[in-house]
């Protein structure tokens, strides 16, 4: 139906389903399934009808939908910045930008940055992954996809870029590099932060491992 709507059936397709629907195998399919009669009485009304109808050539084609193309908010080793709740500022980088997909993903990575200035490239390169295990996290990266499609109306406040650091690793979207989950709630970057940073005043600060590990400079941090 789709072939013929957009009159490109060919006809070796049209001679195959007029071999199924005349020869009445698709029926025999149905009485294998032990459909009732009068069901398979109804399809084949249904299918001779669709013969009749794809054997004239239509004559307009159905308009063929263009796939809509997201791109992705930030660029590959964009560092963006945020205020937390306390004044200080924090941190999170881009370590990829989604360009194959046609969603526009952003993988992001939240790290420990806990500054009372907005920081600069350098601190960066030498900040240390957020892992999080307070609540229910299982010492967990906060690494996720983010999609781009509520970004400008919602979130776009909550950032800022301070500039770019040299990613060389490459991710794809349910690649198997890196475990990371999807949202489209960019607060997510955010909120997960000063909750840590309290627990571990309380319960030592947890174990975790430099940008760097991510960025392609060293190999993946295992726990």
């Amino acid at each position: 139906m789709a072939l013929w709507e957009t009159k490109a059936l060919d006809s070796e397709t049209f001679n195959r389903v007029k071999e199924i629907i005349q020869t009445g195998k698709d029926l025999q399919t149905w009485r294998e399934l032990h459909a009732d009669e009068t069901e398979i009485k109804k399809r084949k009304d249904v299918l001779e009808k669709f013969l009749v109808k794809i054997s004239s050539e239509k004559d307009k084609p159905k308009a063929r939908k263009k796939r809509r193309t997201k791109e992705p908010i930030f660029e590959k080793g964009t560092c963006l910045t945020f205020k937390l709740p306390s004044g200080n500022y924090g941190g999170a980088v881009v370590l990829e930008a989604d360009k194959q997909t046609g969603f526009g993903y952003n993988l992001i990575v939240t790290t420990k940055i806990n500054k009372s200035e907005s920081p600069t490239i350098k601190d960066f390169e030498n900040a240390k992954v957020l892992v999080v295990n307070f609540g229910n996290w299982e010492n967990q990266p906060n690494i996720t996809w983010y999609l781009p499609h509520r970004f400008n109306k919602e979130y776009s406040d909550l950032f800022e870029t301070v500039g770019k650091t040299q990613v060389d690793k490459n991710y794809i979207p349910n690649g198997s590099e890196i475990r990371a989950c999807f949202s489209g709630r960019w607060q997510l970057i955010i909120e997960p932060v000063t909750d840590q940073l309290e627990y571990e005043k309380v319960n030592g600060e947890n174990k975790s491992f430099p940008l760097s590990e991510l960025t392609g400079k060293k190999k993946w941090w295992k726990f």
